[in-house]
This record gives structure tokens, C-alpha cells and sequence, in this order.
């Protein structure tokens, strides 16, 4: 039998000293992280890893999932369930060594929940679980240019889609290589650093929100603006351009003069063609006066010349 580790021992007997080893055995044991996380489309370790063993092979792996068999190695095979697709495989040059992790390629949602694996040697059998969890790739947004106005406060505007239950550890802003403003979570407590200017909000960093807060905005605030964020383990950078743009006041005032303009000119239109209308209407009722009485008078006159006209024959 081999063993894993020793205590050494001298003594002295009888004038001569005596030198023994005490050999001290670890059980059979297996290490798994858990839970594990991955993203979605990708590849991925279910990482487990044996101890103790000594010189005891692995005569059995299995892993299995809702009822599903996943994946089976014995030591004279070694193949995948067959509920499942060949996206589940065991690696055995790596299970003769100790290592039982599962292989999982082109992880879907579906894959998340609770893997329960089995491993025994000759003498031992070990099982247990470990929760599989699968979130969305997340995707920093930060539009540049932005546009900010001399004398306003403004934010230039940065967001994380799909953070999930990812922690922001920690956020750089800083232009000309100078720090503007940062953040940084320890496991005791968070500590966010500013100028007096530049700051983040803290309420809304961990929902993704790490845009950077600029009070009294100044010409010289134009330029390059760059970030630097850890997300669980991993590093993103990235920069934005700020445009600083001076107010068209005049533009402005023109465009007021111009509509008041052009609404006065309307109303002068209506007037005018209200008093035009009015004008008209006067003229006509003039004229319908004026030519009744002409009516009336060759009225009277018809039947004279009617009654003379009878005389006459």
C-alpha cells in the first residue's frame, strides 16, 4: 500500500539511533466547487477532483441529472447517457489521475440546476452535488460621442445588460490619466472615491448603472473619457468621447422672432380678409337698396301702359 503522507521519528535505543517512518493515510474524498457559473453558448468544466485515494484506481463515474444519465466511465468503458446528447463526456486519461470532472459543450439554459455524480474505487463509493448555474454573456453599453452643455450638470451615460447576479467589484473613470472617480467592493465593504466634481451613484452601481456624474460641466471637461470595470472575474475597458457645446442662445431667439412673425403675419391676413368680407357685404346691401325702388316704380308703370293700351284698340 501506498500512502499519501508520513511522520518521521528518531529515537535513541540501546546507543545506536533509530530512525522509523509512521505512515498516516487521508480518506477518500472528493472537491468540488459549488456552485459553479458559466455563460450561456459556451463550453464549460464541471470541475471535480478525488483525494486520498492511494493506489486505488477508479473503477466507476457516473453523472446524472433529473433521472438523466449524462455520462458513465467504468474501467472497461467509458461512454455518455443515453438520454442525452454527446454534449455531456467524461475524459478517462483525466479519471486516472483522480480528476472526474464532466465536459459540457455549448451550454444551453436548460443545463442549469443540480448534477449529482457518483465515484467509487475498489472499496469506497463517494457521491454528491453541485448546482450548475447558466446566465446570459452580459454587454457593457456606453454610446460615444455624448454631448454636454457648459454650466449643466450631465452624466455621461454607461450601463451593463444582463449583469445577473454578477458582482461589479470595482469602477475606474479616469481622463488624461488622472482619477476621476472609482468604486471598489470588498467582502467587508465598499469604498467609492471621488473629485469633487466626478462622482458615482452607489445606490444604482451593483443593478449595472456605473455612468459617471459630472456637476458644473466646464470647457475643459472635453475629451477622453476611459473606464476599467471587474465584473466576478473578469476585466472590461473601455472609453468614451465627451463634446462640450456652447448654447445657440442667438439661434434660439432667432427661431422665437421668426414664429412670432410669421403668427402675426397670419393674424394680419385674417384681419385683412375679415374687413375685405365686411367691405363687400356693405357694397352689396348698398346696391340691393338702391335698385328696389327702380323695381317697385316699373311695377306701377306696367299696368298704365296695360290700361292705355286697351283705349287705344
Amino acid at each position: 500500500m501506498n500512502f499519501c503522507c508520513s511522520r518521521l521519528y528518531i529515537i535513541w535505543h540501546a546507543g545506536f539511533l533509530v530512525l522509523f517512518i509512521d505512515a498516516v493515510t487521508l480518506p477518500f474524498k472528493v472537491n468540488c466547487k459549488n456552485p459553479q457559473t458559466t455563460q450561456i453558448n459556451r463550453n464549460f468544466t464541471l470541475n471535480c477532483t478525488t483525494e486520498g485515494r492511494n493506489s486505488d484506481e477508479l473503477t466507476f463515474v457516473q453523472w446524472y441529472k433529473g433521472g438523466s444519465v449524462l455520462a458513465v466511465y467504468t474501467e472497461n468503458s467509458n461512454h455518455n447517457g443515453n438520454d442525452q446528447s454527446t454534449r455531456f463526456a467524461l475524459d478517462k486519461n483525466r479519471i486516472r489521475q483522480g480528476d472526474i470532472s464532466l465536459d459540457i459543450t455549448d451550454v444551453q439554459k436548460i443545463d442549469e440546476g443540480n448534477y449529482h455524480y457518483a465515484v467509487s474505487t475498489i472499496k469506497v463509493l463517494r457521491e454528491g452535488d453541485i448546482l450548475l448555474k447558466v446566465k446570459l454573456p452580459y454587454e457593457v453599453e456606453c454610446p460615444s460621442p455624448q454631448i454636454a452643455f457648459p454650466n449643466m450638470n450631465t452624466l455621461i451615460n454607461c450601463t451593463i445588460k444582463n449583469l445577473n447576479s454578477d458582482m461589479l467589484t470595482y469602477v475606474f473613470w479616469t481622463k488624461d490619466h488622472n482619477i476621476l472617480a472609482s468604486y471598489r467592493r470588498t467582502k467587508s465593504e465598499v469604498t467609492p472615491v471621488q473629485q469633487s466634481r466626478f462622482s458615482l451613484s452607489q445606490d444604482i452601481i451593483n443593478q449595472g448603472d456605473f455612468s459617471l456624474y459630472i456637476r458644473d460641466i466646464q470647457q475643459s471637461d472635453n475629451g477622453l473619457y476611459r473606464y476599467s470595470l471587474g465584473i466576478d472575474n473578469t476585466h472590461e475597458e473601455g472609453e468614451v468621447m465627451l463634446e462640450i457645446r456652447a448654447q445657440e442662445i442667438p439661434s434660439v431667439r432667432k427661431w422665437r422672432v421668426a414664429t412670432v412673425c410669421a403668427v402675426g403675419g397670419i393674424l394680419a391676413c385674417v384681419v385683412i380678409a375679415a374687413v375685405f368680407l365686411i367691405r363687400r357685404r356693405g357694397t352689396t346691401v348698398t346696391e340691393v337698396s338702391t335698385r328696389r325702388p327702380e323695381s317697385l316704380q316699373l311695377e306701377v308703370r306696367e299696368p298704365q301702359n296695360e290700361e292705355s293700351a286697351q283705349l287705344d284698340e
